[in-house]
C-alpha cells in the first residue's frame, strides 16, 4: 500500500469515526440532527485522519529505512571480518617462512654486518606476525567464529605460565615482577584465551616500565550476595610503573586500532592487543578496565578484569 492510498483510507476513516461521534454525542445530549451540521466534523475528521495517515506512513518508511541500513552495516562489518581472517592466514605463511629463514641464517652468519640486517629482519618479521595475529583474533571474534572452550581452570597456574613465558623479555630491563600466593582461583574459563589476555596485559606493562622498575601481579575473589544470581567472580589486576595514560585517553584505549597519545610518543605499536582482550574477556561475560594515572607527575597504570566463576 503506497502513501497516498493509506493516507486516503486513514483520512476517511477520521472522517467517518469524527460523524459518527459527532451524532452520538448529539444524540446523548438531545440536540437536533442537521444534516448540514455533520460537515464540520466530516471534513476536520477527513484532514485529521489524512495528515495522521500521512506522518505514520513516513514514520514506518524511516524505521524500514533504518532497518535496512542496520543490516546492510552488520552484513558489510561481517564481510570485513571474514576478508580479514581469510587474508590473514594467507599472510601468516610467507611470513613464517621468512622468519624460519631468517633464523636459520643468524646461526650460520658470522659477519657482524650481516647479522644486524638479519636481526632487523627478524624483528620486523616477529611485529609484522605480531600485527597479523591481531588482525586474525579481532577478526575471528568480531565474525562470532572464534571457539571458546569453558572448563575449570586454574587462573594462578596460567598466570604464572605467562609469567614465565615472558620472563627473559622482562629480565632483560631488570624488572621484577611480583606475583606471590600458591592459592588456587578456579573459574570456567577458556585457559588459551584468558592467557592471551594476560599476555597482552603483562607485555604491555613490561615495554612500559622503566629498567629496574616492579609488576604487581594479583588475584582476588570477589564471593556474591544473596542478591546476586551468580557464584560471584575472580578479578585479575596487574599494576605497572611505566609513563601512564592520559585521563581522556582512558576511554578508547580498548577500541582496536586506538593509542594513547604517550604510548604512540614512546613506544608505538598496532593498538589491537587491549581491543582483542576486551573481545575475550567479553566472551566470558566479564568486564575489563583501567586507571591510570597512579601517581602525581602522572605514571603508573593498572588494568583489571573480572570474570564470573560460573559461566
Amino acid at each position: 500500500m503506497n502513501k497516498i492510498t493509506y493516507s486516503f483510507w486513514a483520512a476517511l476513516g477520521g472522517a467517518i469515526l469524527l460523524t459518527i461521534g459527532s451524532l452520538i454525542q448529539k444524540l446523548l445530549l438531545g440536540y437536533p440532527i442537521v444534516p448540514l451540521g455533520f460537515i464540520a466534523p466530516f471534513f476536520s475528521g477527513l484532514i485529521g485522519g489524512g495528515l495522521f495517515g500521512w506522518i505514520f506512513f513516513k514514520q514506518q518508511e524511516k524505521e524500514k529505512q533504518l532497518l535496512i541500513e542496520k543490516t546492510k552495516a552488520e552484513m558489510a562489518n561481517k564481510s570485513k571480518s571474514e576478508f580479514l581472517a581469510n587474508i590473514s592466514h594467507d599472510l601468516r605463511t610467507p611470513i613464517h617462512a621468512i622468519s624460519s629463514f631468517s633464523n636459520l641464517a643468524l646461526k650460520r652468519v658470522e659477519d657482524e654486518k650481516a647479522r644486524r640486517f638479519l636481526e632487523n629482519i627478524k624483528t620486523s618479521t616477529n611485529r609484522l606476525l605480531g600485527l597479523i595475529n591481531g588482525l586474525l583474533d579481532l577478526s575471528k571474534l568480531e565474525a562470532g567464529k572464534m571457539v571458546v572452550n569453558f572448563n575449570d581452570n586454574n587462573l594462578t597456574t596460567i598466570t604464572n605460565q605467562c609469567i614465565e613465558e615472558l620472563s627473559s623479555i622482562a629480565h632483560e630491563k631488570s624488572l621484577v615482577v611480583l606475583f606471590d600466593t600458591d592459592e588456587k582461583f578456579i573459574a570456567e574459563l577458556d585457559s588459551k584465551l584468558i592467557s592471551q589476555v594476560i599476555i597482552n596485559l603483562l607485555s604491555n606493562a613490561i615495554k612500559f616500565s622503566p629498567t629496574n622498575g616492579v609488576i604487581y601481579i594479583n588475584i582476588q575473589m570477589i564471593k556474591s550476595d544473596n542478591s546476586q544470581i551468580f557464584n560471584g567472580v575472580l578479578q585479575f589486576s596487574i599494576t605497572d610503573q611505566g609513563c601512564g595514560i592520559p585521563a581522556e585517553d582512558l576511554d578508547t584505549i580498548f577500541d582496536a586500532y586506538a593509542q594513547s597519545k604517550k604510548a604512540v610518543s614512546q613506544v608505538g605499536g598496532t593498538g589491537l592487543g587491549l581491543s582483542v582482550s576486551k573481545e575475550i574477556i567479553n566472551s566470558h561475560k566479564g568486564t575489563i578496565w583501567a586507571e591510570s594515572p597512579l601517581e602525581d607527575d602522572g605514571s603508573g597504570s593498572s588494568f583489571y578484569f573480572i570474570i564470573p566463576i560460573k559461566q
